[in-house]
């Protein structure tokens, strides 16, 4: 039975389930690029999949249970999913890290992530976007926590003198999510006025 490019491309995306960030090249082998950009547009158009910006889809999801329809990736999904296709490496910078942690309620119109890999501006949303800022500093991208990564950037900029027992204890409830192994590893990445503040958490 023939199957076209659209129904090829349909079944694989089925297979990875919903939630899913898309890119044409995850559909490498399946027909010429040209035919999976267009089957891609007629999912899109059909509802099937949602267009977070040029190239970037997304197979959305559903909260059932709670009634609060489809659930959007937020811009740190769609960067770490960049970031898995293009094999390179990211790191938020402070006013982001301080947002996602709740040490910050301002939310940065754009967010900003240092990385190995070239810079470059991605638009997502309307008028939001994620700028990649080229880093030589590997140590940014040696933690084996991403919890620990925001906890680190997050305090460092604030500064020793500015980081307050509020500070930590918003803080402190993240982590729970970090291993001994990760914590162990991670805490010398920090400056030493910091790590004796984590270790003592």
């Amino acid at each position: 039975m023939y199957k076209s490019t659209k129904d090829i491309v349909m079944t694989r995306i089925s297979r990875g389930g919903r939630g899913r960030i898309l890119f044409l090249q995850d559909m490498d082998g399946v027909a010429e690029h040209e035919s999976v950009k267009k089957a891609f547009q007629r999912l899109t158009k059909e509802g099937v999949l949602v267009r977070l910006t040029q190239g970037i889809y997304w197979y959305p999801k559903y909260d059932d249970e709670l009634g609060l329809g489809m659930l959007m990736p937020s811009r740190d999904d769609i960067v770490r999913a960049i970031a898995r296709r293009d094999k390179i490496r990211v790191a938020p910078n402070a006013p982001f890290a301080q947002n996602a942690l709740g040490l910050s309620t301002q939310v940065p119109a754009n967010t900003v992530y240092y990385t190995d890999g070239p810079g470059r501006r991605i638009k997502v949303g309307q008028g939001k976007g994620v700028l990649f800022l080229h880093t030589s500093d590997m140590s940014r991208f040696a933690f084996r926590s991403d919890v620990m990564q925001l906890i680190v950037t997050a305090l460092t900029d604030y500064g020793e003198k500015s980081v307050t027992d509020a500070h930590l204890e918003t803080i402190r409830p993240f982590l729970a999510h970090v291993t001994e192994k990760q914590f162990a590893h991670d805490v010398k990445l920090a400056p030493i006025w910091l790590q004796e503040k984590l270790k003592a958490l």
